[in-house]
């Protein structure tokens, strides 16, 4: 058997003319009945390493094709926490980056239980992408006094808030804008769900 036809996409999260760098969220298509194949082949690993994989490739190759002259963008890449305590997988990542020429400006979203799984490892790939000008972010926030500390400690240019935590807050609630507020003034980046 043999997967479908891939696609990545790059979906832009502003469109305004009050930046002068578009935000791009990037994510890859794949069908149920791939995701199944994959399933069956992926024994040894871990499909969430396999499809974390793919997507780094795909990102680079559709990166190099389309978008390599085109300064000024910023990239979200979703990655599983188990791909992010990986360290074949870090590396890959990394050298994957490091090759791209115009190195364009990178954030790859950690899910936010990472924080309390694997925040040493974190903190230590979040250091290997400053090094390359990349950086961490935080998907599926739920914020506590704990982990907007850990955030801000792995200086998080974005944070996307949990949906489910976002649901849950009273229309008047007044915290959540001083929170967002708060987040900005620190030098996030929030997005909502």
């Amino acid at each position: 058997e043999k997967l479908n036809h891939l696609d990545i996409n790059f979906l832009l999260l502003n469109d305004d003319d009050y930046s002068d760098t578009s935000h791009y969220l990037i994510n890859l298509k794949r069908s149920s009945a791939d995701i199944k194949l994959v399933d069956q082949l992926t024994k040894r690993i871990s499909s969430s390493h396999f499809w974390d994989s793919v997507l780094i490739s795909e990102f680079i190759k559709k990166y190099k094709r389309l978008h390599e002259h085109n300064v000024g963008s910023h990239f979200l890449i979703e990655l599983q926490a188990s791909s992010l305590v990986d360290k074949t997988l870090i590396k890959f990542l990394l050298a994957s980056l490091k090759s791209l020429k115009n190195r364009p400006l990178v954030t790859i979203l950690a899910p936010h239980t990472i924080l309390d799984t694997a925040y040493a490892q974190l903190n230590q790939l979040n250091q290997a992408l400053h090094v390359i000008d990349c950086s961490i972010g935080i998907t599926g926030f739920k914020p506590s006094k704990h982990s907007i500390k850990q955030a801000l400690s792995l200086q998080s240019k974005y944070i996307v808030f949990s949906a489910q935590w976002v649901e849950s807050i009273n229309e008047n609630d007044k915290s959540f804008s001083t929170l967002t507020k708060y987040l900005e003034d620190q030098g996030v980046n929030v997005i909502l769900p």
